[in-house]
């Protein structure tokens, strides 16, 4: 299994501010930015998670026990078995991760799953289709939140 995970956090940016009338320079820190979203990979008809899967989701959960936001994990499939299997696999998928998010401590509530089969599928033969099977993380902006 491949996994493809964008940072948890950013490193901590340093803003300088231009001095007004050669006064003195000031210099804050920018607060990381939480980013939960990881990509997993899965092997052909394959539902579960691996060590390297759960090492990256342990990253996004410690990120997600701390936010309200509202997160969808979408589940494919590359496109060889009939739609009805790919729409059941793709399922599994998500909720593999999802039950593993919780397990870390996520709140259930806030996680979504949704099954795209092989709508999404792009690839063409055995190498491409490895990136369609796949399990993705998406946050989506509360109710009410500012956008």
């Amino acid at each position: 299994t491949i996994t493809e995970a964008e940072p948890a956090a950013t490193p901590r940016d340093t803003v300088v501010r231009a001095p007004v009338n050669d006064g003195p320079i000031v210099v804050a820190e920018a607060e990381p930015v939480c980013e939960p979203r990881v990509t997993v990979y899965f092997p052909l008809d394959v539902a579960h998670l691996d060590s390297r899967d759960q090492a990256a989701l342990s990253a996004s959960a410690a990120c997600l026990r701390g936010g309200d936001s509202m997160v969808n994990i979408e589940g494919h499939a590359d496109p060889r078995g009939t739609e009805a299997y790919n729409l059941g696999l793709a399922e599994r998928r998500a909720i593999a991760v999802k039950r593993y998010l919780v397990a870390l401590g996520v709140d259930g509530e806030r996680l979504n799953t949704i099954s795209y089969g092989e709508v999404y599928a792009t690839g063409q033969n055995d190498e491409e289709w490895k990136r369609d099977r796949r399990a993705a993380i998406q946050t989506v902006t509360p109710p009410g939140a500012q956008r």
